[in-house]
Formats: structure tokens, C-alpha cells, sequence
């Protein structure tokens, strides 16, 4: 239960925070509003994904969630080289990345599945894709079905790009807000990406932050969960990571810039005079993270590891550009 801890321990100020990524859920748009495959339910298999990913990180602690809406180089099978297996236990795949015309080819190992009380294995025997999706049917007749970005990530292929952040937001409704298709700063990518050479992503992001305090008279360290604690509360504490990343990436999509580092030195004064935390120390990588998890924006060089740090309200930038 958040807040489980409130008002039986005072951390000694000053106090660092300690924001860390602990889970990022990408999310291709398409997914949610057309059937990229005749076997794939493309948007229910796309909000089950955000609904387990939300059931994860609720477990105990109430959070809310960042969200990055991105957009990536696209990605499609080849129509005119349809997926073939061209030796046993070996996938031949012919791609279209962003808007090269030529084809690029990969060869993927196929899945063996095994039948868990036998322990019978089953090879696959058939393959059929859509430019968005493939299907591996298997020879006891079970299939499987991958979007065409979950394959090529799956599999390891390397397409060479990196998300490219957009617009950056707050939800407490991850399996809704984006969910609906309403939204101002999707319905602005939408509208500023090139279909024929790029695709929308949405990344919801989930973050764990920790007080850090010493006691120099008593000699110790102290270290505590906010979500413990809830010394600041959940709507507080994601409205500022979203400002941070706001400030971070400076999306082109966002709107008033200025507004929101304006809201985001508010935020961060009052964390200061309210409750003696003087820095933010933001650090956001994934674990064995791939070309998925590489971000970039117009003033941030892309990188698979960000790490942002303010001391009062000024902030020391990490992987921007000079502006």
C-alpha cells in the first residue's frame, strides 16, 4: 500500500531524489486500430500488453506513469518476397526499412515448441505474412503470430534506428489514455510523420524514486522509497518526471516549451522549500536494452542510457545538444 510509511519516518534534509527507469512497454500505434494480420487481434493484444504491464507496477504501490510517444523507422515485410523457410529450422525474411527502396534480407531461427507433459517437440511448417505481421504455423497446427516490429526485435535484427522522441506525457490510465486514439499529442505526430518512411510508437515508462539522506551526527545513510513514504504525492511526483523529460528532450510536438519548464521550476522550488529535497537525480536505461530502447530527440543525441540531474531548479544536461 503506498504511503504505508507516512509520517513514521523525517528524513534529515537536504535530500536527494533518486529516479530510476524500472520498465519501458513500447506500444506500435497501428496496433490499436488496424488488424495487421488475419490471425492477429492486433488491438487486444496491444492493451493486454499495456493492461499487464499496468498490473505489474500496481502490485502493493499505486504509480502513475511517463509516456513517450515516438516514432521509429518503418517497417514492413516484403510483398513481393514473401517470409520463406529455406532450410529446416532456418526463417529467410525480406524487410523494407523507412523509405529505402531496396529490400534488405534476413535469416532468423525458427522456434521449436515444446509440448510441456510429453515433451514432443513441433517444427514449424508453414509461413505467411501481411506487409504488418507474419504468422509460423506449426506442424501440430498451432500458430503463432508477430507483428513485424515484435519480430524484428524479437530476432535481433538490426534495422539501424533509434526512437525518436516526440511528445512526452503524464497518465495515471496507461491501458486508456492512448488507448482511445483521443489524444492532442499523438493526433500531432500523427500529423507530422511521414507515413511511407516512419512509424508511431508509444513507450510507457515506469519509475521507481527513493529519498537519499545522511545523518553526519549519527554517521548513517538513509534511504527511502517516496512511494513508501508518499512525502510527495503520486499526482505530484509524475506531473514533475513528466517536466523533466518535457525540459530533457525538448519534443518538437509538445506545444509551449516555455510554459513547461516554467511549471517544471515551480515544481522543483517547491520540492526544495517543502520538503528539503535540493536534488533530482533522473537516470532512465533499460537492461540489455536494443536499438528499441535507443532515444534520441532533435536537441538529444540518441542514446540508450540518459542520465539528467538538477540541484535546485538548474539543471546538468547529459546527451543534449547546446541549443
Amino acid at each position: 500500500m503506498r504511503g504505508f510509511l507516512r509520517g513514521v519516518f523525517d528524513l534529515p534534509g537536504p535530500k536527494t531524489w533518486r529516479v530510476e527507469l524500472i520498465e519501458s512497454v513500447p506500444l506500435w500505434h497501428d496496433m490499436l486500430f488496424e488488424q495487421l494480420h488475419p490471425d492477429l487481434d492486433s488491438r487486444a493484444h496491444a492493451v493486454r500488453r499495456v493492461r499487464e504491464f499496468r498490473e505489474t507496477h500496481e502490485r502493493g504501490f499505486n504509480r502513475h506513469y511517463v509516456y513517450f510517444i515516438c516514432t521509429r523507422p518503418r517497417v514492413r515485410f516484403s510483398e513481393s518476397e514473401p517470409c520463406r523457410i529455406v532450410r529446416p529450422g532456418v526463417l529467410e525474411v525480406y524487410l523494407r526499412v523507412g523509405s529505402e527502396r531496396d529490400q534488405r534480407k534476413y535469416s532468423v531461427p525458427l522456434p521449436i515448441l515444446k509440448d510441456p507433459e510429453t515433451l514432443a517437440s513441433s517444427h514449424v511448417a508453414a509461413v505467411e505474412n501481411t506487409p504488418k505481421g507474419v504468422t509460423l504455423t506449426f506442424d501440430t497446427g498451432q500458430k503463432m503470430t508477430f507483428p513485424a516490429h515484435d519480430f524484428g526485435q524479437l530476432h535481433g535484427v538490426n534495422l539501424g534506428g533509434h526512437s525518436h522522441v516526440r511528445y512526452v506525457g503524464y497518465t495515471k490510465d496507461p491501458d486508456v489514455h492512448i488507448v482511445r486514439g483521443e489524444h492532442k499529442g499523438l493526433t500531432r505526430v500523427l500529423a507530422r510523420t511521414r507515413e511511407d518512411a516512419t512509424d508511431v510508437f508509444v513507450y510507457f515508462n515506469a519509475f521507481s524514486v527513493r529519498a537519499l539522506a545522511s545523518d553526519e551526527g549519527m554517521n548513517a545513510e538513509f534511504v527511502l522509497s517516496n512511494a513508501m513514504t508518499d512525502e510527495v504525492n503520486i499526482k505530484a511526483e509524475g506531473l514533475l518526471l513528466e517536466k523533466v523529460f518535457i525540459d530533457y528532450f525538448a519534443p518538437d510536438c509538445q506545444g509551449d516549451l516555455e510554459h513547461e519548464r516554467a511549471e517544471l521550476r515551480t515544481r522543483l522550488t517547491t520540492l526544495k522549500e517543502k520538503h528539503r529535497i535540493t536534488r533530482v537525480d533522473v537516470s532512465f536505461a533499460v537492461e540489455d536494452p536494443d536499438e528499441y530502447f535507443v532515444f534520441g530527440s532533435d536537441v538529444v543525441r540518441p542514446a540508450p542510457e540518459h542520465n539528467i540531474l538538477y540541484d535546485g531548479a538548474d539543471r546538468t544536461l547529459s546527451g543534449r545538444d547546446d541549443r
